[in-house]
């Protein structure tokens, strides 16, 4: 329970415990006790509240999740440890010896869509972003939430190849069409340097955290926990095997950012030059 959940639970407490007291209390005195019956409705005024706050913030909890954090205004990656990902393994938990700045998730048996997530949906300085496949979603309105904030500096790279199949080019189009200037400022789409396909799958978010495998950004690639399945297996799910890495070496995440700035930048050029 992190402090922004301690503090609604605190509230809800708080408001419940004064609505129960007055309550009590009122009916304990005369009926023409206005000062009792004054501090009841507040009460109850209290509870109203609060629970319209909470109503909401589950709404945005079982929506979009990552709308929380952003609401909070004080979930980020400045506190984040790899630990806090143990939950989203088939596992539930590390072992004591695993590596302090490193951790591996495997598509299809721990719940990659939300490791994503997790971490995008506390980015509150920078992205760098190059994916090849480009087709969740939820990780898109993420992505497009960190385009509006201009507090937040941002590069997406994408593959040309790949931003045309149906439902990317789809949500593409949406994207641009809700906010041209902002897909214009921090989206490309092309290739690599050799003109090749631009085949990265990965991120570094607020330069301290790095994300990086073979996992493509859709339901097959992160495995159909995306459709908010809630463990693997049963009728209807597949998933590709793919792993996802998420890094916290300061080396490591300084040169992935280097490389994907300079994979945006060629990407960028190649578009200029063929007039796309």
């Amino acid at each position: 329970m992190n402090l922004f959940h301690t503090i609604l639970l605190v509230l809800l407490v708080a408001s419940i415990g004064w609505s129960v007291f007055w309550c009590w209390k009122t009916n304990k005195a005369s009926t023409d006790d206005w000062g009792s019956a004054v501090f009841f409705f507040f009460g109850l005024a209290a509870l109203g509240i609060d629970a319209a706050g909470w109503l909401v913030y589950w709404a945005i909890l079982h929506f979009h999740p990552a709308g929380v954090a952003v609401l909070a205004g004080i979930v980020s990656l400045h506190d984040f440890k790899l630990d806090d990902l143990a939950e989203f393994t088939s596992e539930k938990s590390f072992p004591a010896n695993a590596s302090k700045d490193f951790r591996l998730f495997f598509a299809g048996r721990d719940d990659v869509h939300r490791v994503l997530r997790h971490v995008l949906s506390r980015v509150t300085t920078s992205l760098y972003l190059n994916m090849f496949g480009y087709d969740d979603d939820e990780l898109n309105d993420i992505v497009m939430g960190i385009v509006h904030n201009p507090q937040i500096t941002c590069l997406i790279t994408l593959d040309k190849s790949q931003a045309g199949g149906v439902h990317e080019k789809r949500l593409l189009d949406s994207d641009a069409a809700k906010d041209p200037d902002g897909f214009r400022t921090h989206f490309v789409i092309g290739q690599s340097a050799t003109h090749q396909i631009s085949h990265t799958k990965g991120f570094v978010a607020d330069g301290v955290v790095g994300c990086e495998g073979s996992t493509n950004w859709s339901a097959s690639g992160e495995g159909t926990f995306i459709l908010k399945a809630t463990s693997a297996g049963g009728v209807g799910y597949k998933a590709q095997n793919n792993t996802q890495t998420v890094f916290t070496d300061p080396h490591a995440v300084q040169r992935f950012q280097a490389q994907l700035i300079a994979e945006h930048l060629a990407a960028q050029s190649k578009a200029m030059n063929h007039g796309s």
